[in-house]
């Protein structure tokens, strides 16, 4: 779902059945602090590999030359050069060259 900007790099893998996701869908308003932010860009570097059945969420920037571990979903900012996965996905190494 794309409301405000999705960004994806060059030469980027994107497995089936992977889901991002811009902004979660509706507004929503919070008691103490009023609305919440719904919607945020999400950027995609350059030479990125997305895993099959990844989550991306709304505002994370992943890095060029990463690798998106299957199943992952990715609430934060990845690093260039970093091989992330789990739920909340965490980062497990260092990314030297992948290939298709």
């Amino acid at each position: 779902m794309c409301a405000t900007e999705v960004k994806i790099g060059a030469r980027c893998m994107i497995s089936w059945n992977c889901s991002i996701f811009d902004s979660i869908g509706h507004r929503m308003w919070l008691e103490r602090s009023g609305e919440a932010e719904v919607e945020a860009p999400i950027t995609i570097g350059d030479d990125v590999w997305i895993g099959p059945y990844s989550i991306i969420m709304k505002g994370v920037t992943i890095g060029e030359n990463s690798i998106i571990g299957a199943g992952s979903v990715v609430r934060r900012d990845v690093p260039p050069n970093s091989l992330v996965y789990g739920n909340p996905a965490r980062r497990a190494g260092t990314v030297v060259r992948w290939e298709r």
